[in-house]
């Protein structure tokens, strides 16, 4: 265990039976029609916090397991509204670890997610927000667990984070393996949950908060409500609001990466020890174990991506170059991406204009380094900063070097979301047309060398009821990057836009993945995740 965050311990008085009807989970009680994928066609509703698996089309009730061990590869979940924080825990648990009375070790995955209150579809930029809202906590079964025969291994709702900031805008997890005590302490008062990992939020109402996320569920079955907030700064005392935010991937681990709506950047430094004389912290600005360490002007308009320079194999933060470990890049609404050395906040040490639209989505590659970003055109575009690579491009483009490049298909809508799995280097994008493209992440001078991207899933809204789809249903008309960029104005004429409902939202892989596969998450406006285990071709 990590003695540095030794002083953040979720108690057992922070847990408590989750009660239904809540205040914080202001959702409707079952999901919109759904169709899914294999025949005959059968549509079926979820409840609240329902799951099923794709290949049985049938409602999973909380203890019921699993049909076989293959089920667990694409679950679709009811969150209850349009998902826009979604984020994978680092650390797994054993089920033994995870449930009571569980008699076998298949690991457990965590999935952290926020979604829109409904009635709100709107929001003010710039502008607080209040109200009751909450983070949910999911477990999820990796796939090929294998359960005892009386021990289920469902998806199902670990725990709920409420708090009253009305929306919950970006969530990160501490990647620290030492954040994640499932044993808790001998000197812990009797009872203590444990500590799964620690999740920073970013609320509506101004707040960056980290959350001690109990290990076990409580001393009865079923979902709980838990109220460890460990550390909290409020970002609105220092006059703006904050929009996404990033965990520092590079030990010790200790500071956060938070973008804002006024397009400026905070570099905030955590600090365990530092609490509030009854253990817990406050929300005056600078309180409760997080202070601000610096702010960087990144855009002239809102931020929606931030994100540190990644770690190498070897936790070398991925370069020779101890710079790197102070390297991180901002993405936002003014269509510019900027690569910021946090030492020096007066200006970036990169900075190009990529499109006269928004940065919606941003995530770096590692072989050969780069960014891509998602842009409301319709386009993934990308920036090589890989000196080797840009090297190997200027010899074979007559000296000329070109460090920016763009995969735009036919599809209509905005891309709203893009993520990189960090092992197997396979981009994954989605939008406002609800198709999930993924490709494996290159930077090609050649545009004949660039491979075509793959749908891998999708919804489809139609008639009433939304549609979840699989590749071979949107291998005619998927709209993806196909050999060549195209434009996209003459696919808008005359064509109304695609349903909000279907909108592919928030996208993350596990950083865990396999040798030849991932794990990716995707959620939609109509408040559904599916999960599924991608291949690598």
């Amino acid at each position: 265990m990590s003695s540095f965050w030794e002083a953040w311990q979720p108690r057992p008085a922070d847990v408590e039976a989750l009660r239904t009807p809540n205040p914080h989970l202001p959702f409707p009680a079952t999901s919109p029609l759904l169709i899914l994928p294999g025949s005959p066609v059968t549509p079926l509703r979820l409840p609240l916090f329902g799951a099923t698996c794709t290949s049985t089309a049938g409602v999973l009730a909380p203890d019921q397991p699993l049909p076989d061990a293959a089920a667990a590869e694409d679950v679709c979940l009811f969150v209850g509204g349009p998902v826009w924080a979604l984020a994978w825990c680092p650390h797994s648990l054993p089920h033994g670890k995870h449930a009571h009375g569980a008699a076998h070790e298949a690991a457990v995955d965590f999935l952290a997610l926020a979604c829109h209150p409904p009635g709100q579809p709107r929001h003010t930029i710039g502008a607080p927000a209040s109200g009751p809202a909450a983070v949910q906590v999911w477990a999820l079964p990796r796939p090929g667990a294998r359960g005892g025969k009386d021990t289920p291994l469902p998806p199902s709702l670990h725990c709920i984070l409420p708090h009253d900031g009305g929306v919950t805008w970006g969530l990160a997890w501490c990647p620290d393996p030492g954040a994640c005590l499932p044993d808790a302490d001998p000197g812990s008062e009797p009872g203590a949950p444990g500590r799964l990992g620690l999740l920073a939020a970013c609320q509506g109402d101004g707040l960056v908060v980290v959350h001690a996320v109990p290990a076990r569920p409580g001393p009865g079955p079923g979902p709980v409500a838990a109220r460890a907030r460990v550390a909290c700064l409020n970002v609105a005392a220092l006059g703006t609001l904050p929009s996404c935010l990033d965990w520092a991937p590079a030990a010790p681990h200790d500071t956060l990466l938070v973008g804002c709506w006024d397009g400026s950047a905070l570099l905030l430094k955590l600090a365990p020890s530092a609490l509030g004389a009854d253990g817990r912290s406050g929300p005056s600005a600078g309180a409760g174990g997080l202070r601000p360490l610096a702010r960087y002007a990144a855009d002239a308009l809102p931020l929606r991506g931030v994100s540190f320079f990644p770690p190498g194999e070897n936790g070398d933060a991925g370069a020779p170059d101890p710079a790197a470990r102070h390297t991180f890049a901002a993405a936002g609404q003014g269509g510019v991406l900027t690569v910021w050395d946090a030492r020096d906040p007066l200006g970036p040490a990169y900075a190009q204009l990529l499109t006269s639209g928004c940065l919606l989505g941003l995530a770096w590659t590692a072989d050969p380094r780069g960014l891509l970003v998602a842009c409301d055109d319709g386009a993934v575009r990308g920036v090589l900063v890989d000196a080797r690579a840009l090297a190997q491009n200027a010899a074979c483009n007559g000296g000329k070097v070109n460090n920016s490049f763009s995969w735009r298909g036919a599809g209509q809508g905005a891309l709203w979301t893009l993520c990189v799995e960090p092992r197997l280097q396979l981009v994954a994008y989605g939008g406002e047309d609800g198709v999930v493209g993924v490709f494996v992440a290159g930077f090609q001078q050649d545009n004949r060398k660039r491979p075509a991207h793959h749908p891998v899933a999708g919804f489809q809204f139609r008639e009433g009821a939304l549609h979840v789809l699989d590749p071979g249903q949107l291998a005619a008309s998927h709209g993806l990057y196909a050999g060549k960029s195209v434009e996209r104005l003459p696919a808008l004429k005359g064509r109304p836009f695609p349903p909000e409902a279907q909108a592919v939202t928030r996208m993350a892989w596990h950083p865990n993945a396999g040798e030849k596969w991932g794990r990716l998450a995707t959620g939609c406006w109509a408040g559904m995740v599916r999960v599924q285990t991608i291949y690598r071709r």
